[in-house]
């Protein structure tokens, strides 16, 4: 890449490699090269704890394939996140492969279930997985093991076994214990895609697995559980849960600021030679190579670093001069909500999205840069509709935003409570606009800046077709 400009092939051809840098850790087939070492994972890996916390998109899932992918090819788990325990690592819940009930089987059992059913059979599923995974060689307790064999789709079977035989395999778990030698940490993903639409159901079985594992990690020290929790289930769990403050102890929240998010943007693009090449010839970036890891940032950047970087990436500002904002600045608070937080698969997808457009419409960034304001301010849109279906699967009372569509910020809150009054179409109706109002504040979708002037977040905006006076031209 000598010179001083970017011709119009090696410019494509990183720009083409920008476009295929990984968004959602689902879809991410090669985790050990994309993963972020970051501080959160290890306090998240402490044996003390046992629920990771996060927003959708905060990083759970990658935490969880990681811990997977290290364990399938037998890489030390410590020589991936400093400091990492060792010991025995089992899948105790998730929606891969065909070890673990589907979750629509567990929501129909769930909807009708006691709460000394779930804890049943949370317990029972562990059990059978420990015997599965790792003491195949120490029978289950019989009545259990027998019902649990080759009925593992239907709870209605073995359930009720486990019921019945709860001294019997508190018993087994208390002999694994004593005969012990390393530890076991048992991994639950995806529980927020049991009983998606029935949130009562989902805190039902949230809180019957917190409580089982709160009670095993005060009896156990070699049996260790990493529940990985979308934020919003673990508050509704406290509420109906008598030991809340020891679950808070026992938890660690995965939450990203701007140095951290930028260390993950260049993390993905070190995955590609030629936007590695870019990395550190132009963008000069500083780079360790890790035996498994490849090429690693530090991680997080400092506010010198993150605006070098976005100099590099996109110029300076975000048009002409600054008052059209900085750059470094902008690529973070338009992606923030109300409350100021950002998913890591926002600001992958911004940038993904920004050279999907360049690529399409024919590149408009000067000299060695990536990218054009304009095609950044295009992705914006895709960021927004990428979040907002989100939210909408979370929150349904996300989808009243609709009312506001086609009017510009700032609004009065009497303008807000108009405009949801009595509106269902596109989200459930309720009887008071203010509830909704409170509610739309409080997941971050609303925002309330004070002198009577309520703000609706860019992120947010764009898919509901909200407008605000100023800002980077849009391509159309």
């Amino acid at each position: 890449m000598a010179g001083k400009s970017l011709d119009d092939e090696e410019r494509r051809a990183l720009l083409d490699e920008l476009s295929r840098i990984p968004v959602d850790a689902d879809a991410d087939d090669d985790v050990i090269r994309t993963f972020l070492p970051n501080p959160v994972y290890q306090r998240a890996l402490d044996q003390r704890v046992f629920i990771v916390r996060g927003e959708r998109g905060a990083g759970k899932t990658a935490l969880f394939k990681l811990i997977h992918a290290a364990s399938a090819k037998n890489i030390p788990l410590a020589d991936l996140i400093a400091g990492a325990p060792e010991g025995t690592r089992v899948e105790g819940f998730s929606e891969t492969g065909t070890i673990h009930p589907p979750s629509d089987v567990v929501e129909t059992f769930a909807t009708t279930a006691t709460p000394e059913a779930l804890r049943a059979f949370w317990l029972g599923h562990l059990a059978a997985r420990l015997h599965a995974e790792v003491y195949s060689g120490t029978a289950l307790p019989k009545a259990f093991g027998g019902a649990y064999a080759g009925h593992v789709t239907d709870l209605g079977h073995w359930v009720p076994a486990a019921q019945a035989a709860l001294p019997e395999l508190y018993a087994w778990l208390d002999g694994l214990e004593r005969g012990a030698k390393t530890t076991c940490f048992v991994i639950y993903d995806h529980l927020d895609r049991i009983a998606a639409n029935q949130s009562d159901v989902r805190r039902k079985l949230a809180t019957a697995l917190l409580g089982l594992w709160l009670s095993l990690s005060q009896r156990y020290d070699h049996l260790r559980g990493k529940i990985l929790l979308r934020e919003d289930l673990f508050q509704a769990a406290l509420t109906s849960f008598a030991d809340a403050t020891k679950l808070e102890a026992r938890s660690v929240r995965i939450e990203w600021n701007a140095g951290k998010l930028y260390a993950l943007l260049v993390r993905r693009m070190a995955t590609f030679d030629a936007l590695l090449e870019w990395l550190v010839s132009v963008a000069e970036v500083a780079l360790s190579k890790q035996k498994y890891l490849g090429y690693v940032p530090k991680p997080e950047f400092d506010e010198g670093e993150q605006s070098r970087f976005a100099n590099k990436l996109v110029g300076q500002y975000m048009g002409a001069g600054p008052t059209k904002g900085v750059s470094y600045k902008w690529l973070i608070s338009h992606l923030q909500d109300a409350n100021l937080r950002v998913t890591p698969r926002s600001i992958l997808e911004l940038i993904r999205g920004a050279a999907e457009t360049a690529l399409q419409r024919g590149p408009k960034a000067p000299y060695r840069r990536l990218l054009d304001p304009i095609e950044l301010q295009s992705s914006l849109e895709k960021a927004s509709k990428r979040r907002v279906d989100e939210l909408r699967e979370d929150y349904p009372i996300v989808g009243s935003l609709e009312s506001l569509r086609g009017e510009t910020l700032f609004l009065s809150k009497k303008e807000v409570l108009a405009a949801l009054r009595g509106f269902s179409k596109n989200a459930p109706s309720r009887s008071d606009p203010s509830d909704a109002f409170d509610e739309l504040t409080r997941i971050g979708v609303l925002s309330d800046r004070g002198n009577d002037r309520i703000d609706v977040p860019d992120i947010i905006r764009y898919e509901f077709g909200i407008k605000r006076k100023g800002g980077v031209r849009r391509v159309v």
